[in-house]
């Protein structure tokens, strides 16, 4: 399994999953998104041999349209995603603003606007 997550914190998490067993591949980390973000990971992941699945776990994009497009990369090469928006109350939204600088939505929003 391959973690793209843009919080360095909440990825590490994630791949304590290793320690029970579940095989970590890679373990990519965006934070502010300056260069690469959680989408260009996801893509990278869905083109890896080593990778049978990846997890993305995110706070906001600039463009989430393209973490989509990854999304669908994956599917065409057969590996499954999950992806896990996370700080989408107020709280988290304002933890995540402070964290990583970018501005995170609603759940209700990103179902309204991406169709999730």
């Amino acid at each position: 399994m391959g973690i793209a997550s843009q919080s360095g914190a909440m990825g590490n998490s994630v791949a304590q999953a290793s320690h029970l067993g579940v095989p970590v591949c890679h373990m990519l980390t965006s934070g502010n998104s300056c260069d690469v973000d959680v989408a260009d990971y996801v893509a990278y992941l869905a083109e890896d041999d080593t990778a049978a699945s990846s997890v993305c776990l995110f706070e906001g994009m600039a463009e989430p349209q393209r973490l989509i497009e990854a999304g669908k990369l994956a599917e065409a090469n057969g590996k499954p995603l999950i992806v896990c928006k996370i700080a989408s109350s107020a709280a988290g939204a304002d933890s995540a603003l402070s964290h990583t600088g970018v501005l995170a939505g609603s759940q209700a929003h990103t179902r309204r606007r991406f169709g999730a």
